[in-house]
């Protein structure tokens, strides 16, 4: 299927908006809704390697030479908008903008780039949309936790499976018995099903066992630590991830951010007025646009923060 063919969950689309529960590793783009390999002189682009920008090292006005330089434009020609849509022109290009929350006033690039162009899908990952016609917000959940309490249901569980396969890369002499798989459902539980947290918490497999690790998550920050290296520097521990998420929210935001944080479980409306300096409703919605608030459907409107955020 090419870029320009119907997406089978959004037919037709070709924007496409990753929203991120955050903080949150890299998404998997093989399960992103365009799949195939697409060709454009010369350059392969396919679902996990097509021509990716890497956003989180710019700022907005570099964004378009980026995209630029990834499509092949010539270093003689001015890196513009009509010079990308001149050299795609003719072609099925997927073009994948990672990490763009903190360069979104480039985002009328991308519109601009979109309606430039008739065969280039764009998909755009960040924990807050862009807000430009045509954007079509595809939210990517946590993994999710074990349900079950046998040993079969909970290593068929997404996130004690990626927690067990990373452990067993630091430690192959790990042994998954029934009190074991228990344990790990328990940590996955506490760490929301976030892959990078999971990630993280994994890799300590080497220093300690999963009943020490599981204790240790009481304070999670200070477990969650010594990431891989060829991550960037704000995914190594879970501390410093958090510190991106909260630099880029302004200093309303930031304030209401802590003053929800005491919540464990959730909250109403009304308990969040209690507590915020701000307009309640507004401070929430602020921090659902930014990945750090979900809403819970219940019958009674509630909100929640992810427990390893608090």
């Amino acid at each position: 299927m090419g870029c320009g063919d119907a997406c089978p969950y959004i037919p037709g689309k070709r924007y496409i908006d990753w929203d991120l529960p955050d903080p949150k590793g890299r998404p998997d783009h093989e399960h992103c809704c365009c799949k195939g390999d697409y060709l454009c002189d010369g350059y392969l682009f396919d679902v996990a390697s097509g021509k990716e920008v890497q956003t989180h090292d710019l700022n907005p006005t570099e964004v378009v030479r980026e995209i630029a330089r990834a499509v092949g434009v010539s270093s003689a020609l001015a890196p513009t908008i009509d010079a990308i849509a001149e050299r795609v022109a003719g072609h099925d290009v997927l073009l994948v903008l990672d990490t763009f929350e903190h360069v979104l006033d480039a985002a009328p690039d991308v519109a601009s780039l979109l309606s430039s162009t008739s065969g280039a899908t764009i998909l755009v990952t960040s924990r807050e949309a862009l807000r430009i016609r045509g954007e079509h917000e595809v939210a990517i959940p946590t993994l999710d936790v074990p349900s079950g309490s046998t040993i079969d249901a909970i290593l068929a569980s997404p996130a004690t499976a990626l927690f067990v396969e990373r452990a067993v890369q630091v430690r192959s002499s790990l042994t998954i018995d029934e009190e074991a798989a228990a344990t790990i459902a328990d940590i996955c539980r506490r760490l929301n099903g976030l892959p990078l947290a999971i990630e993280l918490a994994a890799a300590r497999i080497r220093h300690l066992p999963v009943k020490t690790l599981r204790d240790q998550l009481e304070h999670a920050l200070d477990a969650l630590v010594a990431g891989p290296r060829d991550l960037p520097v704000r995914q190594r521990t879970m501390r410093d991830t958090i510190a991106w998420s909260f630099a880029l929210l302004d200093g309303s935001e930031k304030r209401s951010f802590v003053d929800l944080s005491v919540f464990s479980g959730g909250w109403t409306l009304d308990a969040a007025a209690a507590v915020c300096a701000t307009d309640a409703l507004g401070a929430i919605s602020g921090l659902i646009d930014k990945s750090l608030v979900v809403r819970v459907d219940d019958e009674e409107p509630r909100w929640e923060m992810l427990d390893v955020i608090r």
